[in-house]
């Protein structure tokens, strides 16, 4: 069973539950998608819901960062580049980069030395370490209490 296109975070906060009675936080559609982000009130990821009747599976969120193959820039993908113009090189990062030139690869999400689009590269998906900011002290996994957030699917 697909989730309803359009549907408000209202709409989808009365029709999903969880069994064991978590309490749902937030919900909202994914863009046009038949998926729906969900955060709830609990450590532990649920591994179903309940939408409108019917058991739906979870799955954890993990938005991927995205970088432009037109313009190589971080944030937007090829399919919606605002700056189609001069080619830049998915190697070395170059504008227009001449035929035949010699690169060495550069990445445009780090600068590190290996191609951007690498499958290697485990950074790919967006996310920070707890702790990354001066102002937030790392905590021990025994007293986190965040809730997680999860995608839904129809799948």
């Amino acid at each position: 069973h697909d989730l309803k296109r359009g549907s408000t975070p209202e709409e989808l906060l009365q029709e999903l539950e969880v069994e064991d009675g978590t309490r749902i936080a937030a919900a909202k559609m994914l863009g046009n998608s038949e998926a729906a982000l969900i955060a709830v009130e609990s450590t532990k990821l649920p591994r179903f819901v309940i939408y409108k009747a019917e058991t739906v599976r979870c799955y954890f969120y993990r938005p991927q960062r995205h970088v432009c193959r037109i313009c190589m820039k971080k944030g937007q993908r090829a399919d919606v580049c605002t700056t189609p113009g001069p080619r830049v090189g998915q190697t070395c990062l170059r504008r227009d980069p001449a035929k035949g030139h010699i690169c060495a690869p550069k990445c445009a999400m780090c600068a590190g030395d290996h191609q951007t689009f690498d499958k290697r590269y485990d950074k790919r998906f967006a996310g920070r370490s707890r702790g990354s900011y001066e102002h937030e002290p790392r905590r021990s996994r025994s007293t986190t209490r965040r809730p997680y957030e999860t995608m839904t699917s129809g799948q």
